[in-house]
């Protein structure tokens, strides 16, 4: 159904974040989901001859919209939770960067194999006002899809500010959150065999 492929989707969809002014004002938080929801269908609207012409776009865009402004490291810290205490500097740094490889090409598949499922619920999305975090360097943005006569999806986008800038570390998917469904996926793994090698698995995955 079209509606579960979108979900797995926007599940990978948690890399917004932009620059904002040095107040941390909430509403920042909501402006740069916008921002970057509208970055994204404006990438995946135009014509492309082939995949690999749509493929070396979203990629582009990836890079340049998303990196700069992604809270990889808080988002890794989340997943690595207790791990991450234990890791030394170069395990970290290796681990966020796979898990960066991984998100882009998994997003960039996505958006390639279901680009028209996207395109159809562009008028669906509502993107609600940022509500205040625990602290008043965070914020929650809720985004709604709504799914016909069915309960619409909801997606709430963890905001950090920091730097100047908000910035996503998390996406909470219908109540489960992304970085914490990662963490019980691997931390059995990790316990096992050891990050070193889950790292690694990953990336023969990529052919990183």
């Amino acid at each position: 159904m079209k509606t579960a492929k979108l979900l797995g989707i926007f599940c990978f969809i948690f890399t917004l974040g932009g620059i904002v002014p040095l107040q941390a004002e909430i509403s920042g938080a909501r402006d740069v989901v916008v921002t970057t929801i509208d970055d994204l269908y404006s990438e995946i609207s135009g014509e492309f001859e082939t995949d690999e012409v749509l493929r070396a776009s979203i990629e582009q865009s990836l890079e340049q919209h998303l990196t700069p402004v992604l809270d990889l490291n808080k988002f890794t810290k989340l997943i690595l939770a207790s791990h991450w205490k234990k890791a030394s500097v170069e395990q970290r740094q290796r681990f966020t960067e796979i898990l960066k490889a991984f998100l882009f090409r998994t997003l960039t598949k996505a958006i390639i194999e279901h680009q028209q499922i996207l395109l159809s619920f562009k008028d669906d999305i509502t993107v609600l006002e940022a509500k205040p975090g625990r602290t008043e360097e965070r914020a929650v943005v809720t985004v709604v899809v709504q799914n016909g006569s069915q309960a619409p999806i909801n997606l709430d986008f963890r905001m950090g500010y920091d730097n100047g800038r908000w910035s996503a570390y998390d996406v909470v998917v219908q109540n489960v959150s992304f970085a914490i469904n990662y963490r019980a996926i691997l931390n059995s793994e990790i316990k096992k065999n050891g990050i070193d090698n889950v790292v690694e698995s990953f990336a023969s995955k990529l052919d990183f």
